[in-house]
C-alpha cells in the first residue's frame, strides 16, 4: 500500500477503517459476521431472445435482445430496458413486487 509523503500508515483511514473481504468489495471491521457470510447463486440460460435467470431469490425470466428488454425478476417486478451504443440506457419498472 503506498503512503503519502509525511503520512504514516497509521493516520491512513483507509488502511484503519476497512479490511478487504472479497476482491472487490470492503467491509467495516465492525460489521456483524452475519452480514458477512451471506451466499448467493446466479445462473442464466439464453435460448433464443428467451433468458431465464435462476437465482437465490428464485426465477425470472426476460424476453429480447441486447438493444430492447423486457424483464420479470423472481420476486414479481417487471421492468423495460433500452440500451443504446454509447452506454447510453433507459430503464423502467413497471410494476411493483407482488409481495
Amino acid at each position: 500500500m503506498r503512503v503519502a509523503r509525511g503520512a504514516s500508515r497509521e493516520s491512513n483511514p483507509i488502511s484503519t477503517t476497512f479490511a478487504p473481504c472479497l476482491p472487490g468489495s470492503w467491509i467495516s471491521p465492525n460489521t456483524p459476521k452475519e452480514e458477512v457470510m451471506g451466499w448467493g447463486y446466479r445462473k442464466s440460460m439464453k435460448f433464443g431472445p428467451f433468458r431465464l435467470n435462476l437465482s437465490r431469490s428464485g426465477v425470472g425470466h426476460s424476453w429480447g435482445n441486447r438493444a430492447f428488454r423486457v424483464t420479470r425478476t423472481a420476486d414479481g417486478r417487471r421492468t423495460l430496458s433500452i440500451n443504446l451504443p454509447g452506454g447510453f440506457h433507459w430503464r423502467k419498472t413497471v410494476s411493483s413486487s407482488r409481495r
